[in-house]
């Protein structure tokens, strides 16, 4: 649009003068050639251009809302020579006279109207360009692809919106729900900017922020023995059926519980493998066995299950991954809200949890 106008500005004298007198290239236009074309003529023609800058145009912008050349000067905090010289300048780079100065106010003239217009379109968009450039490189505005899993939705993505939306509303988020692996892998293809997922981290490459540990509770039916108590020594679970996941998914859970259940003097009794969480609960309501599951998710309830502290309580954690090769203020400026949004609830966190370390 910027060239465009320019362009307008440069052929608008040309066209007002007699056929006669015109360029070369515009005494040759056809009837048929529309405005249009001629200025994509114009604008790769290596015999018209321009010097115009936007100094000139804001001097010119301030004369004639000024009403004269010192008010306009008192306003631009310069003296009044420097200034005619750029409206000398302006008015020479365009070939036409632009300001009536014979009268009590200095006015535009019927060519000065038009770029006039064309003017004050021309900063207002040069003022935002720059203020939007600001708020990127502050990374108060932009695009994050947030990718989370499905445990993130429930435990942290909500608050994660609602507080991207009030302190960071020029940052457009866009969701990604994929499995860890996955996540990583489309972190270090460039496919998404920023990750919730949880440790352990395949692989290297990548930096991590630790969020608030998220104890595992267990899951038990309805009715069962252990669910008339407050809370429950994991010992007490000892030869309980327990569905289970399969080792290296769910965030390494099963090596989690396998470690904490081991240091109780026991090993589970595996009925069931099962990859995901909310499967697990399904089979703990129908009455197969028990399950540990992270507390983050038992607030969602399941039917038919109860959910009961463990003494003591293994744990995972929530981390951000990200690229710190890939330069991005809007990322770094989310990663920064979610720490402190999720802090409250990494300071809440049970005394005997133990989490996965974050990695990184």
């Amino acid at each position: 649009m910027a060239t465009r106008n320019t362009a307008f500005i440069a052929i608008l004298p040309l066209l007002m003068r007699p056929a006669c007198r015109r360029p070369r290239l515009l005494r040759k236009a056809g009837a048929s050639q529309s405005i249009g074309e001629i200025l994509i003529g114009v604008g790769h023609h290596p015999r018209i251009g321009l010097s115009m800058d936007l100094r000139q145009l804001q001097a010119f912008l301030a004369i004639v809302e000024a009403g004269g050349f010192s008010a306009a000067a008192r306003r631009l905090n310069v003296s009044q020579p420097p200034l005619s010289m750029r409206i000398g300048a302006l008015e020479r780079d365009v070939g036409v006279s632009l300001l009536h100065r014979s009268r009590p106010r200095v006015t535009p003239t019927a060519a000065g109207e038009i770029l006039l217009a064309h003017a004050r379109r021309i900063l207002a968009a040069t003022d935002l360009a720059l203020a939007e450039t600001r708020r990127a490189a502050r990374g108060e505005a932009g695009r994050v692809r947030l990718g989370f899993t499905s445990s993130a939705a429930h435990a942290l993505l909500p608050r994660i919106m609602a507080a991207a939306a009030r302190s960071l509303p020029g940052v457009a988020l866009d969701l990604r729900e994929m499995p860890i692996a996955e996540q990583l892998t489309a972190l270090r293809r460039g496919e998404v900017d920023l990750a919730v997922v949880r440790p352990p981290i395949a692989g290297g490459g990548l930096h991590t922020l630790a969020l608030g540990i998220d104890p595992f509770v267990l899951a038990l039916p309805a009715g069962h023995r252990l669910a008339r108590r407050r809370s429950v020594p994991l010992a007490d679970t000892a030869g309980e059926p327990v569905v289970m996941y399969p080792s290296g998914w769910a965030g390494g859970f099963r090596d989690l519980i396998f470690s904490a259940c081991r240091d109780a003097g026991f090993v589970p009794r595996v009925v069931h493998e099962v990859v995901q969480v909310h499967t697990v609960l399904a089979l703990v309501g129908a009455g197969i066995g028990v399950g540990f599951v992270p507390r983050s998710i038992s607030v969602l309830g399941a039917p038919g299950v109860v959910f009961m502290a463990l003494r003591p309580a293994p744990a995972t954690r929530f981390v951000l991954a990200f690229d710190t090769a890939v330069e991005s203020p809007a990322r770094d400026r989310l990663a920064e809200l979610i720490v402190v949004v999720d802090g409250a609830d990494a300071s809440a966190a049970s005394p005997g949890a133990r989490a996965a370390p974050a990695g990184g």
